[in-house]
């Protein structure tokens, strides 16, 4: 456990004045970074440069919040500046090794999670620096708790300061419209505007909050004096609950297929009212001696909640493997477990009510800190865990090569479940099963790779792929450069990757010369949702050219009806009963009713 100061009294933080115009311009600054940095991620400079991009975006956003929230926290200027740049060459760190997710040409989903992780573990990180008292080496639980509520407090104001101040500009440029001036609304929705301003925005309200620290104070003290009777409500139920489980079982919950998710939001409700009602030495208690004692006792639910979360999430990872919201929500259940246990330790140690939060929260905090670390980083990414583990169980036959989740490997583990795909797309034996999975691993990989340049085993996947399409009128096949050319990613044709290349079955190639000119056309021709997709092309000098869709206004069309005609000879040109006109230098075309 970490060691605390012999003292947790609140003891008054020093205050100094904010400059203003420096929190402004070092908004305006980090906004007008953001807004240069995502416009080049939007050209092709980011196909060279894309872990250097994420890496300057993490550090433009982290550095100069770092510098805001630890005001009055790290009390030396140098001190200061030099923690802002520390935490910005990390988080550059973690950006760069996130890049290659945010930026594969697969166009994967932003890493939400990597993101989301990165903001929580720079507020905490700034309220752990904020909380050292670097003469006696200690964390001081007092600091370390008036400045994570002053800063959550700054985080929530400065943002409804500046979503009513771009209310108030959106109302204002529309105002300007409704009279003719319409520069101020072309100006205002502009990013090159929007950016730098909401910057400076927040900015400014930070640095108007700092100017206030008893104000932030005076909310907390409200909020908690509000809530403070949720705690007894929560643990009451909780007691219920797991007395009545006691009857009922747990087979109901477990049925829910949601009882971890269930389970770990009512503890961390839990944990949040207990901080809620937590009191420092000189401070009057929040509930009288007796309530206190009966809470210390009923918290002993929360521990039962916890087993049975972690009983919930482990059953679900052997069933169906380790994801990568099984594993962020594996990271939570071991903090709430501290956190649980932690807390249970108060009631049989000597000392105030509920004594050990300070030393426990202070323990999750440099726990959570290190272990989200590692998952965000090359440590222990989590994409790299969870690609093993799916592997691991698809290689052991845990699962059939059927059942495997082959789309999320492709898309939701990033560079290394790609990685694992082309391995297992490549390997070569006789083994009916192996075959299976090397089949399946390369439709995976044709489906959601479009990398210009695809490896070797990938480009040969695909071209045979390709020649698995039934050609029309029967008897006909597709030459050499023709199926080349429907193989290559570089020439995308619509729905032909994600229907064709995986469900040969529902896609045909019809040979036919349309125009009547001697030279065949070729259409191809997909089901997509029920409907036929059928893309005209001819042969010209650099290959083929698509020149139209067939097909009819307000109709269905049915594959499996067209192939039947084609393959029974039911085919006729139908001249146009009105031809174009050409009126000037336009020409007009007759659509029917």
């Amino acid at each position: 456990m970490v060691h605390i100061a012999s003292t947790t009294s609140t003891a008054p933080i020093p205050h100094t004045a904010p400059r203003l115009w420096l929190h402004v311009v070092l908004g305006a600054a980090q906004g007008a970074g953001l807004w240069a940095l995502f416009e080049l991620a939007e050209t092709t400079f980011q196909s060279a440069y894309g872990p250097l991009l994420v890496a300057l975006m993490y550090a433009t956003a982290i550095a100069p919040s770092a510098w805001h929230f630890s005001h009055d926290g790290i009390t030396h200027p140098r001190a200061r500046i030099a923690f802002a740049a520390f935490m910005a060459l990390l988080f550059a760190g973690f950006g760069a090794h996130a890049a290659p997710r945010m930026f594969h040409p697969v166009h994967d989903f932003f890493p939400v999670s990597f993101a989301f992780v990165s903001a929580l573990l720079a507020f905490v990180m700034v309220c752990l620096a904020c909380g050292v008292d670097i003469a006696r080496r200690r964390i001081v639980y007092g600091r370390l708790f008036e400045m994570a509520w002053r800063n959550a407090m700054l985080v929530a104001v400065a943002g409804a300061i500046t979503g009513l101040f771009w209310m108030l500009l959106w109302s204002a440029a529309s105002l300007m419209e409704s009279i003719g001036l319409t520069a101020v609304q072309r100006v205002v929705n502009h990013e090159a505007f929007r950016y730098p301003v909401t910057g400076a925005v927040l900015g400014l309200s930070i640095g108007l909050g700092l100017t206030r620290p008893e104000v932030h104070a005076t909310l907390r003290r409200f909020w908690f004096a509000l809530t403070v009777w949720l705690l007894p409500v929560a643990l009451v139920f909780a007691a219920v609950w797991v007395a009545a489980l006691a009857f009922t079982g747990i087979e109901p919950l477990f049925a829910t297929r949601h009882a971890a998710l269930y389970l770990l939001w009512f503890c961390a409700l839990a944990v949040k009212f207990v901080n809620v009602a937590y009191r420092f030495d000189n401070e009057a208690p929040a509930y009288r001696h007796r309530l206190a004692r009966a809470l210390q006792w009923l918290w002993l639910t929360i521990p039962v909640f916890l087993a049975l979360a972690g009983w919930a999430l482990l059953e679900r990872t052997l069933q169906h493997g380790l994801t990568t919201d099984r594993l962020w929500g594996g990271l939570v259940w071991v903090l709430l477990a501290m956190y649980g246990v932690g807390y249970a330790m108060s009631l049989f140690r000597l000392g105030p009510w509920m004594h050990t939060v300070p030393s426990t929260n202070i323990a999750v905090a440099i726990v959570g800190v290190l272990l989200a670390a590692a998952l965000i980083s090359p440590v222990a990414d989590s994409r790299r865990l969870v690609t093993a583990d799916q592997v691991n169980r698809l290689e052991q036959g845990k699962v059939t090569p059927e059942e495997f989740d082959w789309r999320y490997l492709a898309t939701e583990t990033g560079p290394y479940g790609r990685d694992a795909l082309a391995r297992l797309a490549a390997q070569d034996n006789g083994d009916t099963r192996q075959q299976e999975i090397k089949r399946l691993a390369a439709a995976a990989l044709v489906n959601h790779d479009t990398v210009r340049k695809p490896p070797p085993q990938l480009a040969d996947a695909r071209l045979e792929a390709t020649r698995q399409v039934p050609v029309k009128p029967d008897g006909q096949s597709l030459d050499d450069t023709t199926a080349r050319w429907l193989a290559d990613p570089a020439n995308k044709e619509e729905d032909f990757d994600t229907v064709c290349l995986v469900e040969p079955q529902r896609c045909a190639i019809w040979m036919v010369d349309i125009d009547n000119d001697g030279e065949r056309e070729m259409v191809v021709m997909s089901d997509v949702r029920g409907s036929v997709q059928a893309l005209l092309h001819i042969r010209s000098a650099t290959g083929w050219q698509r020149q139209g869709r067939l097909g009819s206004y307000n109709q269905q069309h049915n594959l499996e009806a067209w192939l039947a005609a084609i393959d029974r000879g039911d085919v006729h040109r139908v001249p146009r009963r009105w031809p174009d006109v050409k009126v000037g230098n336009q020409t007009l075309e007759v659509f029917p009713y």
